[in-house]
């Protein structure tokens, strides 16, 4: 019997009834005038190597865990009572020696981001950031 991997769960119940909607509408975009930050953002879940080979194919980086942190923003909604809601978001980035990681955007428990490290194989979004 295998080692079962630790994945984050990418749907979380604090997700606003919007979010689908919000993220394809960040998709579409590719500039986040508040930040200055270019991006490609691919809402769907795939593999680090995959996430990798992407933004390298695009001329870009994966988005590291500062620039998540000032694109967070973008993964909110105001509803329809006024109230804004969290669009959490699963990432894949890099820490500081290269390693792989997973940042949430927007999680649950409040502020921009929280970075996973303790994952086997997991999926996550990429986000490609043009420098």
């Amino acid at each position: 019997m295998g080692i079962i991997p630790f994945c984050p769960r990418q749907l979380q119940p604090c997700e606003g009834e919007q979010c689908t909607e919000r993220r394809a509408e960040i998709a579409v975009n590719n500039f986040d005038p508040v930040s200055g930050l270019a991006y490609l953002y691919t809402p769907q879940n795939i593999s680090f190597e995959n996430a990798s080979t992407l933004c390298s194919n695009q001329g870009a980086f994966l988005a590291s865990i500062n620039e998540l942190n000032q694109l967070a923003h973008m993964f909110t909604y105001t509803d329809g009572t006024g109230n804004v809601q969290r669009c959490p978001t699963l990432f894949w980035s890099t820490d500081l020696s290269g390693d792989p990681v997973i940042v949430r955007v927007m999680p649950c428990s409040g502020g921009n981001i929280e970075v996973i490290t303790n994952f086997e194989d997991c999926l996550a979004h990429a986000l490609c950031v043009f420098q």
